[in-house]
């Protein structure tokens, strides 16, 4: 974006100095050197860079607080220092320098360069102005077409990434689906009684009304799971193992979450400590294990932290697959057991609770329930589609960030082509004149002007094309359900920018057209 922006000032310094080759030529002919030209020229630049920094440090502020709104999350907020220092100072003047670099020595020097009776020449009644020494105009806006289509399809394909994240069928239903975190440490239960305290609590949540369901679960961080290795022919058996994650649930949890059971049955409340050990197991561990047979009944081994020795476990149910960690991972072994079998049992309750009800009614209703149990439990609420999109930060940042610069890029990109368009309109306007006064319909003069613009554009949007596939490979490992090179995203962003560029075309064409004839010719 900054190269976009010196390529834009470049250009607008190129037409200012072209404006003044006259008092240039006038300054060299009574003995002013070159290399004073030029400082004189550069320093114009270094103020015009002097107070844009000073504009821009101070416009950081708000940007940088509305880019950190923008991701931050009500149920875990973002906390970012944004205030100045001197590192971030010195930065700008380094940033600032190499700007005033970019853009202002080579307008300054093509300024100074020239040969005073030339330009006198060139500049005397009667020319027309014509095409004369634009190709570094016509250079640097290519290269900024080019550049705003490399930014604005890496910007689409990270958002389209986002959005086939945030669409991505994980196996659950997220809508309607929020959790209460409840912290039951100030009761001091001891630990025989934590189990059916909470199995209390959850019953009276589930009878709240709007409660369409409620399960407890150990944990209350979405894709932190314990794992573990299981066995399946013995408690010794290496060669048949698996590496699976662990997830303890309370019977209803597969109903709360809306995932499937396919086979055999759900937890129970007769699956207590006492009773023999069961577990449900997804689709991904059946299909790795027994290899598609039906896994209902078959015994396998496992020895969790709780365990001295290697447990056996018989199957009682079959889920489908369900992402937990990750969004982007392939479906991955996971097996469930009851919370009740749990040997240790932690002080926290985590509910996960599906209602239609609208969520202020309902978890007022939930902590006014949880008070009459007792006042001493803390209890917290986040809806399950916030807590699984906080597990997305560094897409939403990618694609907030790349969208933004995008989307700038692209209008500095059309600033810069309606900038040489419509300074190539008034140095041609004696031109316009002549031709019209020929004989020229004003459809050929917006004609012959759109088709030197056309051909700008397009040269810089077959070298943004290649330039675009290189930011998609370089991108490549940020993607998810989207290629590196996709047609759709590359045609969007040619499209996007040809339409961009050509509104911006269009306007000081159709200003050439409107020229009266007799004003172009007195035009000097």
């Amino acid at each position: 974006v900054l190269l976009i922006a010196c390529a834009n000032l470049a250009n607008l310094l190129l037409a200012r100095a072209s404006v003044r080759r006259r008092e240039i030529a006038i300054r060299l002919a009574m003995g002013a050197s070159r290399v004073r030209l030029v400082r004189q020229l550069f320093t114009e630049s270094f103020l015009l860079v002097a107070a844009g920094s000073i504009l821009g440090v101070l416009a950081a502020q708000w940007i940088s607080e509305f880019l950190v709104a923008l991701l931050d999350n009500p149920q875990d907020p973002i906390f970012m220092s944004l205030g100045q220092n001197s590192h971030v100072l010195l930065f700008t003047v380094v940033v600032a320098s190499v700007t005033c670099l970019l853009f202002g020595l080579a307008p300054a020097w093509q300024g100074a360069r020239a040969e005073a009776g030339a330009v006198m020449k060139s500049e005397s009644r009667g020319t027309t102005g014509g095409q004369e020494r634009s190709w570094l105009r016509r250079t640097l806006v290519v290269s900024q077409v080019a550049l705003s289509l490399g930014l604005l399809v890496g910007a689409l394909l990270l958002t389209r990434t986002l959005g086939n994240l945030l669409t991505t069928n994980a196996g659950f239903k997220q809508d309607g689906v929020f959790l209460a975190s409840l912290d039951l440490t100030a009761l001091n239960l001891p630990l025989e009684r934590r189990q059916s305290f909470r199995a209390e609590l959850s019953a009276q949540i589930r009878s709240l009304p709007g409660v369409d369901a409620a399960a407890d679960q150990l944990l209350s961080q979405w894709g932190d799971f314990h794992n573990d290795q299981i066995r399946r022919d013995g408690p010794e058996d290496a060669a048949h193992q698996i590496h699976n994650d662990i997830n303890r649930i309370s019977p209803g949890y597969f109903n709360t979450l809306e995932i499937p059971i396919i086979a055999g049955r759900d937890f129970t409340d007769r699956d207590s400590a006492n009773a023999k050990r069961v577990a449900v197991v997804n689709q991904f561990l059946a299909d790795a294990f027994w290899k598609g047979q039906n896994p209902i009944g078959r015994i396998f081994y496992m020895k969790t932290f709780f365990d001295d020795a290697p447990v056996a476990y018989e199957v009682v149910g079959l889920v489908g697959n369900v992402k937990y960690a990750d969004l982007r991972d392939d479906f991955s072994a996971i097996t469930y057991f009851p919370r009740a079998q749990e040997p240790k049992t932690d002080a926290f309750a985590h509910i996960y609770i599906r209602s239609a009800a609208p969520f202020s009614s309902l978890t007022a209703a939930i902590r006014k329930r949880v008070a009459e149990t007792s006042p001493l439990i803390g209890v917290e609420f986040r809806p399950l589609k916030s807590e699984i999109r906080a597990t997305l930060l560094r897409e939403r940042l990618m694609a907030i960030l790349s969208g933004f610069f995008g989307l700038f890029a692209a209008l500095l990109a059309a600033i810069g082509v309606y900038a040489v368009m419509s300074f190539a309109v008034v140095r041609r306007t004696g031109e316009i004149g002549i031709r019209m006064a020929l004989g020229a319909e004003r459809h050929h003069i917006l004609r012959m002007i759109l088709r030197e613009s056309a051909l700008l554009v397009g040269v810089g949007l077959c070298i943004g094309a290649a330039l675009a596939l290189g930011v998609g490979r370089a991108a490549s490992s940020l993607l998810y359900g989207v290629k590196p090179y996709d047609l759709l995203t590359l045609g969007i962003g040619l499209f996007s920018l040809s339409a961009i560029a050509g509104i911006a075309s269009y306007l000081p064409a159709r200003r050439a057209t409107r020229v009266h004839p007799m004003t172009a010719l007195r035009h000097e």
